[in-house]
């Protein structure tokens, strides 16, 4: 019976020193001298004494007591070799410093100070390499991490000598990847972050469409078309550059386009739906708006100054009658260079004109309109639209 009660009380001391290891040392040393844990976290508490970032001599040599400690009571915590490590640095003895510091990484990796303290010395060594394996390191067995990590990366994407390297590290980083993209899609440079999102295409391991959403839309309104049609070329296989009817998508039919090189459409009007008369054919479907002309869809070309055909097929639904309005307008200015209109009262008809691109607009926003005639709402439909260089 004693036994069993002096066992209870020494499981019920053990536990409770085990519960304030972490958050109160102190106290648990005072129920357990030898308990490591408490010898280290108490050694952690030393060193940010003063609230600084950089820990005085006196609180350093007070924490590598307590790591001492710690260590001899068990040799496999991380923290206290790195805390011991410190202190030798600070004594000029690096060879122990690296030492001790190895040895911490060697216990654990998930010891996010050591992380640190062995990337600053590759990034003071000019390893590039050795340097951003830590950073990986510290991604993957810390999120937490990452509020502090995009950023740096994000910023050196700017420098072109670190992105393949840079691009290697998140190709392997399959934990915090798509993170990370959507950061550099928004805080990097919006040209350093377009190679980054190649090279990673490249790689195999391409981003994918709501990556590139933002940045995208960033490259069209800086003005850098060509890396921004690069990058939709990753998501739009049918797309390519200077093929007007490639760029078109006049089936409506690419499920995985992304504005502005893919249809923006009108929420509040427009969809893709079945056409009336081809039920396994999408088209272009618009609720007429009663109150005046709205844009229904529109989408930015890089095509060549030229003239060019543009036909199509329209009909209405159920009924009424419309009225289309097709018109191509310069990126750089917004300056309206071309119209297409027609009237669309049955159930089926065709569009057919040409549309004049004059020399200097190279950018294009095609911009589909649409309204109703007279008093009568309708849905209109509208497919199987070509754009072609014109003959003769």
């Amino acid at each position: 019976m004693l036994a069993a009660l002096l066992l209870a009380g020494l499981s019920i001391v053990v536990t409770f020193a085990n519960v304030a290891a972490t958050t109160a040392p102190n106290l648990a040393l005072r129920l357990w001298p030898r308990h490591a844990v408490a010898h280290a976290r108490l050694a952690d508490t030393l060193l940010a004494s003063n609230g600084q970032n950089v820990p005085g001599p006196q609180q350093v040599a007070l924490a590598a007591q307590e790591a001492s400690a710690a260590l001899r009571a068990n040799p496999t915590l991380p923290g206290p070799a790195r805390i011991l490590a410190m202190q030798a640095a600070m004594r000029q003895d690096a060879r122990l410093s690296d030492r001790l510091l190895d040895y911490s990484e060697r216990l654990s990796r998930r010891d996010i100070p050591t992380q640190f303290w062995l990337l600053e010395k590759r990034v003071a060594a000019n390893d590039v390499n050795g340097a951003l394996s830590h950073f990986g390191i510290a991604l993957q067995v810390a999120p937490s991490t990452r509020d502090v990590l995009f950023p740096v990366l994000s910023s050196a994407l700017s420098q072109p000598n670190l992105r393949r390297p840079i691009a290697e590290l998140v190709h392997r980083g399959d934990a915090w990847r798509s993170e990370f993209l959507y950061h550099a899609g928004v805080n990097a440079d919006p040209a350093s972050a377009a190679a980054l999102f190649l090279i990673l295409a490249q790689m195999g391991t391409p981003p994918a469409a709501p990556h590139l959403a933002g940045l995208t839309e960033r490259l069209v309104n800086a003005g850098d078309f060509a890396a921004a049609a690069r990058l939709y070329a990753l998501v739009d296989r049918n797309w390519r550059l200077g093929d007007a009817r490639a760029q078109l998508d006049g089936a409506f039919a690419r499920t995985d386009d992304l504005p502005p090189f893919g249809w923006d459409l009108n929420p509040n009007i427009a969809w893709r739906g079945p056409r009336p008369d081809q039920a396994a054919n999408n088209a272009l479907q618009v609720n007429l708006p009663q109150s005046g002309e709205d844009w229904v869809a529109r989408k930015l070309l890089l095509i060549a100054p030229g003239r060019y055909r543009l036909v199509g097929a329209y009909g209405m639904m159920d009924g009424g009658s419309g009225r289309v309005r097709i018109e191509v307008s310069c990126a750089r200015g917004g300056t309206v260079v071309a119209t297409l209109t027609g009237e669309v009262n049955r159930p089926a008809g065709t569009l057919d004109g040409t549309l004049d691109i004059p020399a200097g607009c190279r950018q294009q926003w095609l911009t589909i309109q649409a309204a109703a005639e007279g008093e009568s709402a309708g849905r209109l439909w509208l497919d199987d639209l070509r754009l072609a260089p014109a003959r003769g």
